[in-house]
């Protein structure tokens, strides 16, 4: 169904083995926003609800999962982004434990840099990443990264 300003709404029935299984999803996307709705078709369903909002500079989003069977949360995550054309960055929260910052920057047209922070509340353990790609060639670029508890990496890509 299409609606005037450009939204659409579908929706989806799949259905496995032709039973017992079956999903419902219901979904509305909007060039600005999105919402994706789940539920199983059964005595006790999962359902997943994920929504988003933004532009081409900010986004805000979440997801949630639903337990029927134990009336348990399986998943709430949240996160916000900011985008421009040589920067980035971003803030999730991971079900509520898990705090996760990242930023990677274009300092030219071959190289790149980023960091990564993540913090989980419950230990009070944080961990600290950075890292580098640089572009050999066209097809050949060198990636780096060096992360807190003394852990390094390096890759040579070629295409």
């Amino acid at each position: 169904m299409k609606i005037d300003d450009h939204s659409s709404v579908s929706t989806k029935v799949s259905i496995k083995n032709l039973m017992p299984s079956a999903k419902l999803d219901v979904q509305y996307v909007h060039p600005h926003a999105m919402l994706h709705s789940s539920i199983g078709l059964n005595p006790t369903p999962l359902l997943d609800l994920s929504a988003n909002i933004g532009s081409q500079t900010v986004c805000l989003g979440g997801e949630i999962g639903f337990k029927t069977a134990s009336s348990l949360l399986t998943k709430y995550n949240a996160g916000v982004g900011f985008n421009k054309p040589d920067f980035s960055a971003a803030l999730m929260l991971i079900k509520g434990r898990v705090y996760e910052g990242l930023t990677p920057h274009t300092v030219n047209p071959t190289t790149s840099v980023g960091a990564e922070l993540i913090r989980h509340f419950s230990s009070h353990d944080n961990s600290f990443t950075i890292g580098s790609s640089y572009s050999l060639d066209p097809f050949t670029t060198v990636k780096a990264r060096l992360s807190n508890n003394g852990k390094a990496g390096m890759v040579v890509q070629s295409e």
